[in-house]
């Protein structure tokens, strides 16, 4: 005589071996994901996609993928003088990378489409440090005005100060009683490289010619109303193995219609962390 299971039992035995078979699927998929996040993690990025991941936390807020890929990102939190701005975009207008500590020097420059009260353009300056596959903020200066509006933003570079040694340049121009002036300040990082300083604060160019003062065919031309001087930075790189490069600044043009060509060095000081200017150049 063939005795059959009761049905209950049938059904529990079944649903005990059904949720067996679950609870291992499930734990495959915890220990494969598991597997998965731990690979990713040993995967080095690259330095372009630590940037690009870096400039999407920081810059990438709503907005569309194609202009990310284009380089143009917009989001960037604003002082509260430029909440009226509007229309936003930041790119990357200048970088490089220590070749001894690895660090990445990174500008990032703002301008905008429309703004009620006139503001110049931005730019960010950082450096930054690889922290387990990401980038951190290991030194920074925000928010720094540059360009003649908030549209157009002024000439930025990274300067090769010394042998690992390096700065921002940023060069901002404006019109002030008929001159054209333009000014050019240096950051550094400060020794611990925790923080970023102006080393160098010099105008660059200053110059009435366009307002007509340096037109001799004019019939009340006097020279000494005439001013147009230009100067250049250039870190004198001659000197190896230097941790600080002399900086040489060629100075042309006149002054109040004397000629005022000549060639200037700048050693660093050290102690101050400056370049110090002469006199006649302060």
């Amino acid at each position: 005589m063939i005795r059959h299971k009761p049905l209950w039992i049938t059904l529990i035995a079944e649903l005990c071996i059904g949720g067996l078979v679950i609870g291992v699927k499930l734990r495959t998929k915890m220990i494969d994901k598991k597997k998965q996040v731990a690979l990713q993690s040993t995967i080095k990025k690259s330095t372009p996609e630590l940037i690009y991941a870096f400039m999407h936390k920081n810059y990438g807020l709503d907005r569309a993928e194609y202009e990310e890929r284009k380089g143009v990102w917009r989001g960037k939190k604003l002082p509260a003088e430029y909440d009226i701005a509007s229309i936003s975009s930041s790119y990357i207008c200048a970088q490089t990378i220590s070749q001894k500590t690895q660090h990445i020097f990174l500008a990032v420059c703002t301008n905008f489409s429309k703004i009620l009260k006139e503001k110049p353009a931005l730019v960010d300056f950082y450096i930054l440090e690889n922290n387990n596959n990401e980038l951190a903020v290991r030194a920074e200066s925000p928010n720094n005005p540059s360009g003649l509006t908030h549209q157009q933003v002024g000439e930025i570079k990274i300067l090769t100060l010394g042998e690992d040694f390096y700065g921002f340049s940023l060069t901002k121009s404006y019109a002030l009683k008929g001159y054209e002036r333009t000014v050019t300040r240096v950051f550094i990082p400060n020794p611990e490289n925790t923080s970023l300083i102006k080393t160098l604060d010099i105008q660059t160019i200053a110059s009435n010619k366009q307002a007509g003062q340096c037109d001799s065919g004019k019939k009340d031309y006097k020279a000494e109303w005439c001013t147009d001087i230009s100067r250049v930075i250039i870190p004198n790189s001659s000197i190896e193995n230097s941790p600080h490069y002399p900086i040489t600044i060629i100075q042309k043009g006149v002054l109040k219609g004397e000629s005022r060509n000549y060639e200037y060095s700048l050693n660093f000081d050290e102690n101050s962390g400056r370049y110090k200017l002469p006199n006649n150049l302060a």
